[in-house]
């Protein structure tokens, strides 16, 4: 399969941006056609569904998010264009304000599109008109529900209509047939019925995702959700993050690789065969875990980092393991002397092979060092380093990018 990579050079970034922009909406313009939907009706957002066309509208629905971000990624290109003319003129707290304003914006569709993907790869456990119909009005049924509900808190209005909408399409979802439990619908309190939340249908959905997709989809829940929401919501903390353009270069990838997943697999479920190239993402391989006795810095955000000895590597979901350490010197609690962290939270600093071959190199042949000496000779030495010019060289990287 082809391959995309997005460079990070400005000028590349613009120039990989107008490809694809055109391929995303090319490609989606495409599906939706075999899907046959109307020319233009879907432009409105105005589609009707019922149990044959469930599924068409479904997977309509998510191309159609597909072009919005093709829309937005058209807007970021003019800005990104416009910027790099009036470069000398533009002070750096307008800049910021740019950046944070599109941080906040590509935060939004990941989270969009994270949610259409991971729904998609679980229709392809359910991929049926029943189920899709199934799913959509369940769907429809909460949101009543929850209309009816908040119309009585905020008005204090005892709405009958409203409540009876609810229960009409809480009738139709008895009549679809759909044996329960499914992924979109599962046993709650009393054994009633409730949707899963987003953490829940992300995390099933990894379980069944493809390499590619799994990718797009960060590995995890905290990635492919908590993060980019961490955008969108408002909030007091200091950002935990790289710094604004990095930001935005890796948010960018993560956008392209999620809409075009969400392409691939529409075309899949559709039956629609597609030659959408992937884009590359950027998370460490397997290949990069540390092993046990390497050390290591631990980055717990932009400011704080530990040195630290590992004493297990575990390989985790798609590429993302856990590793466990024990911290030299300085840890981030007196309490804790070892724990646990997600790969991309530790940071390699020196292999233990290569310092040890490096200490026994230099001393004379006579000598015969090895065991807890020698050991505890690459923590010192390691820990010199560290508190010398290593852990500064780390925080200015972390700082500046």
């Amino acid at each position: 399969m082809n391959t995309v990579n997005i460079p990070d050079d400005q000028d590349d970034i613009l120039l990989q941006l107008g490809r694809d922009v055109q391929i995303l909406i090319q490609e989606s313009a495409a599906l939706l056609a075999h899907l046959h939907v109307e020319d233009g009706e879907h432009h409105h957002f105005q589609l009707p569904y019922d149990l044959p066309g469930a599924k068409a509208y479904f997977l309509s629905r998510c191309l159609m998010d597909v072009q919005a971000v093709a829309g937005v990624l058209i807007r970021l290109t003019e800005h990104l264009h416009e910027e790099g003319e009036r470069a000398d003129r533009t002070t750096p707290p307008m800049r910021a304000i740019f950046l944070t304003s599109i941080l906040t914006e590509l935060g939004l569709w990941r989270r969009r599109l994270t949610e259409a993907l991971a729904r998609l790869v679980l229709f392809s456990t359910t991929n049926t008109d029943a189920h899709y119909f199934h799913y959509l009005l369940v769907s429809e049924a909460e949101e009543s529900r929850r209309e009816a509900e908040n119309v009585r808190q905020d008005f204090g209005a005892a709405s009958r209509t409203l409540v009876h909408r609810a229960e009409d399409l809480r009738a139709q979802i008895a009549a679809v047939g759909v044996a329960l439990p499914v992924w979109h619908l599962r046993a709650g309190r009393n054994n009633r019925p409730r949707q899963p939340s987003a953490a829940e249908i992300i995390r099933e959905a990894l379980a069944h995702a493809q390499p590619h997709e799994r990718t797009a989809l960060g590995y995890s829940y905290l990635h492919a959700f908590s993060a980019p929401s961490s955008l969108v919501h408002f909030s007091t903390h200091a950002r935990r993050e790289r710094r604004d353009d990095e930001l935005m270069r890796f948010s960018l990838r993560v956008l392209f690789m999620l809409a075009h997943a969400i392409t691939t697999r529409v075309g899949a479920l559709a039956g629609i065969p597609t030659a959408l190239p992937l884009v590359r993402g950027g998370h460490a391989a397997a290949a990069d875990l540390p092993e046990v006795g390497d050390f290591v810095a631990v980055t717990l955000d932009r400011n704080t980092v530990y040195l630290a000895e590992v004493l297990a590597a575990t390989q985790g979901i798609g590429v993302i393991g856990r590793v466990r350490v024990r911290f030299i010197g300085e840890a981030p609690y007196a309490d804790i002397v070892d724990d646990e962290f997600p790969s991309d939270l530790v940071h390699l600093v020196q292999r233990r092979a290569e310092l040890t071959t490096a200490v026994l190199g230099n001393l004379p042949p006579e000598w015969q060092v090895g065991g807890e000496d020698l050991d505890n000779s690459c923590r010192r030495a390691v820990e010199f380093a560290w508190q010398t010019a290593l852990r500064d060289l780390l925080l200015r990287h972390l700082r500046e990018g």
